[in-house]
């Protein structure tokens, strides 16, 4: 397997690197042992490392190298012949110490040991704050070990090598993976429809008076502007006759004067009787309508 991510120890804190893909490693976050909070502190360092490496990411944890022992060893048959050697190089048992060599040649061989407590104690202070520790590592000057020395891995990162130029650092490149369905810019929404003015409300027009008939107007009765005199002509005769043969006598009544009882001035035209028409006045027009519309913690390495 290969690790991403170290975690080093230190007495003077803690710092968490992301290897890149050019293969040199790069800082993304650090922290003092001696902050108010150093718990939120070595949060704040996960959370980075879970936004790169996902949740519970492997992680190889650095010890500082004063707590390691660098040595060298001469005369080696193989390296089952090293931990006869390890007796007496520190004040723990042989069974109490964890190591990894490198050959370098001539029957000579380059050793770096640590005590077991020690790596315990790491390994309890990561798991407590929240750090998938699979192993453990040292990062010497290489004039005291050539490479990574690497101590009880995993058994998934029993296969993990380093460089032998040892951890090189450099520029951070990471870049994160975008997710085309949740980087989508959101749909516009359609713009709302303008609402449409309500139309003011519109008195209906007042019904059209029925058409009212013209009335001919009855002509005044016709009358004869001649007098029939006829009748009066007779009578005048008549008297006339009578005046000259005998004394005058009122004349008898005829037909025409009881028709006409009214006397009739002799001399004077008759009146005519004045015409009409009917005058009828119009009905009043009715009244219009109206329409009506609705709508905490602390640790140190020793």
């Amino acid at each position: 397997m290969t690790v991403e991510f170290v975690l080093f120890l230190s007495p003077e804190g803690i710092a968490l690197a992301h290897r890149q893909q050019a293969g040199h490693w790069a800082l993304i976050g650090d922290t003092a042992l001696d902050v108010p909070d150093l718990g939120s502190a070595l949060a704040g360092l996960r959370e980075m490392g879970e936004t790169r490496g996902g949740a519970n990411f492997p992680t190889l944890l650095v010890l500082p190298d004063d707590q390691l022992l660098y040595t060298e060893l001469d005369g080696l048959g193989g390296s089952a012949a090293i931990p006869g050697r390890l007796g007496g190089l520190t004040p723990y048992a042989v069974e109490e110490l964890a190591y990894d060599w490198r050959d370098l040649g001539g029957g000579r061989a380059a050793l770096a040991v640590v005590a077991r407590e020690t790596l315990d104690e790491a390994e309890g202070f990561a798991r407590d704050n929240g750090f998938n520790g699979v192993g453990f590592a040292a990062s010497p000057p290489v004039e005291k070990f050539p490479g990574v020395p690497l101590f009880q891995l995993a058994d998934d990162a029993r296969g993990l090598t380093m460089p032998d130029s040892g951890l090189a650092f450099g520029p951070d490149s990471w870049t994160p993976v975008v997710d085309e369905i949740s980087s989508a810019p959101d749909p516009v929404p359609d713009p709302a429809p303008e609402p449409v003015p309500e139309a003011p409300p519109v008195d209906d027009p007042a019904p059209e008076a029925p058409a009212e008939p013209e009335l001919e107007t009855a002509p005044p009765d016709e009358v004869d502007d001649t007098p029939d005199l006829t009748p009066v002509v007779k009578s005048r005769t008549a008297r006339q006759g009578k005046a000259s043969s005998a004394p005058a006598a009122p004349p008898a009544p005829d037909d025409a004067s009881q028709d006409d009882p009214t006397d009739t001035p002799d001399d004077g035209p008759m009146q005519m009787p004045t015409g009409f028409g009917a005058r009828r006045g119009k009905a009043p027009a009715p009244e219009g309508r109206r329409a009506v519309w609705s709508a905490n913690g602390s640790a140190a390495l020793a």
